[in-house]
């Protein structure tokens, strides 16, 4: 086991951004690679996953209890490779699943790069290698919030990647199982919390799963690309009988199908792309549990990530970088957004220098995201606004004084424009209340430095009414009336 090493502070780092960015806080981690995925009990109590891809290939999980300010690293056993997926089954129990090396790496690893213009989450879930290497299935738990991890079960030689679980307690799952060099992908189940897994859908050995997600005990999905000979497709499966039996949709003109993730146990959306030709990010939406699914989005030039969703709720959130970019790798992400259960998206592009490859959602206003690149730290990144606000710093000059302008446009139709001038550092608030002092947006919440700044306001998801911006400091305070008309 590695020793258990506690970080009692890690480096706060902004992204040089084309907006200020800075409504998201971002933590790197003492390693470099890519923090694949986290998993939250609640605000405060968390989990991070990857893998370090120099100057060796190897796991690593993280975990948090002040909601992401500082990420702690976890003892867990030395052979594990990579970590594909961490999440909280009850306040006792927490389950990783991956891949562990069949030797122990002693040289650099090399042969692997993030550069090129399309990545599947699978790839990145494993690291892809040019050279030869053993390796096999890995599931792991902790008892303790992430403090200390020991491995679940022996997987049989032919179970190359577990790449996702989905488990509905401490005892039934599912996972999606990936091949290597001897075996092939498959569907399995345990009733014995990962000790022993049944085998119940085996798929063609070009077929590459990605996620696996179930809505109950019965109705479930995964999805993935087969490569063909002439070609490479998407695909969705779905079970209505609990894994015995699966039936296929195709997606003949989307390359990969990344994620798949339920608002409740009818409307659902799926993220895909790119198709080879017209690079871009596809979400797909489902209101039959996923007997149908219908193209509600097309994002061009950006390949996405992932895509979540807030159960209960009409909110989704994912991410993509793009393609294209040549000149500096994984420079442009854009992320998008939803507030009415996937038919309408709103999409913001920055300058991160990063991948972002997963994300979590703990409220309306709680966003997580994760990633890193070759040669540099990987990072998490936090949002106490709900992902979706941008503050633009528009002057360099230091303000004589406070002040709020009026927005613009006003009335708005469903965005508008916020303007507001700080002479000193301080903490900052800008939030939007209804004609009855109900607080609905949270637009800036935190320190910010001197200068001029501008927020937007989106109320896609509001009614027309009159509504109130107030900005607040430690020295400051004014209101605006705004008018929203649809």
């Amino acid at each position: 086991m590695k020793n258990l090493f506690i970080l009692p502070f890690l480096i706060l780092f902004i992204f040089n951004s084309d907006c200020s960015f800075s409504q998201w806080s971002v933590y790197s981690l003492p390693y470099s690679g890519l923090a694949y995925r986290t998993d939250f009990l609640n605000l405060n109590t968390g989990v991070a996953c990857g893998h370090s891809l120099m100057p060796v290939f190897s796991g690593n999980i993280f975990y948090t209890t002040n909601s992401g300010a500082n990420w702690n690293l976890s003892s867990f056993p030395p052979d594990i490779r990579a970590v594909s997926g961490v999440y909280y089954i009850n306040p006792s129990l927490v389950l990783a699943c991956g891949a562990q090396n069949g030797f122990l790496y002693n040289t650099p690893f090399s042969g692997f790069s993030l550069s090129g213009s399309r990545l599947s989450k699978n790839s990145l879930a494993k690291g892809i290698s040019s050279r030869f290497e053993y390796y096999k299935g890995l599931l792991m738990k902790s008892t303790n919030a992430g403090i200390i991890w020991t491995k679940v079960g022996n997987p049989d030689s032919l179970t190359g990647y577990i790449n996702d679980i989905h488990f509905f307690d401490a005892n039934t799952g599912y996972a999606a199982i990936d091949t290597n060099p001897s075996g092939y992908p498959k569907i399995c189940k345990t009733t014995n919390g990962g000790l022993n897994w049944q085998k119940l859908f085996k798929l063609d050995s070009n077929f590459i799963t990605e996620n696996i997600h179930f809505l109950d005990l019965n109705t479930g999905f995964f999805c993935g690309y087969q490569i063909d000979s002439m070609s490479v497709h998407s695909s969705i499966y779905r079970t209505t009988n609990g894994g015995i039996n699966w039936s296929q949709k195709r997606f003949p003109y989307t390359q990969d199908i990344y994620e798949i993730s339920f608002f409740n146990s009818t409307t659902g959306i799926a993220v895909g792309g790119p198709n080879g030709q017209q690079l871009g990010t596809k979400i797909f939406r489902t209101t039959n549990s996923g007997i149908t699914w219908d193209s509600v989005f097309f994002f061009p030039d950006y390949v996405p990530e992932f895509i979540k969703t807030l159960s209960g709720t009409g909110t989704a959130f994912g991410s993509g970088y793009l393609a294209y970019d040549t000149m500096t790798v994984f420079s442009k992400t854009c992320t998008f957004k939803s507030t009415n259960y996937g038919l309408n998206w709103v999409t913001k592009t920055f300058t991160t220098n990063r991948l972002i490859v997963d994300g979590n959602l703990i409220d309306q206003n709680n966003f997580f995201m994760s990633g890193g690149d070759l040669g540099t730290p990987a990072v998490i990144l936090k949002s106490t606004n709900g992902g979706n606000v941008f503050v633009n710093q528009i002057g360099n000059e230091i303000p004589a004084s406070y002040k709020l302008s009026q927005n613009f446009p006003n009335p708005f139709n469903p965005s508008t424009n916020i303007r507001y001038k700080i002479p000193e550092i301080t903490f900052v608030t800008l939030k939007i209340y209804n004609i009855l002092g109900k607080e609905v947006s949270i637009l800036v919440n935190g320190k910010q430095t001197p200068g001029e700044y501008e927020a937007t306001f989106d109320g896609s998801s509001l009614s027309s009414g009159i509504y109130f911006c107030t900005l607040r400091t430690d020295n400051f305070s004014d209101t605006k009336k705004m008018i929203m008309i649809k």
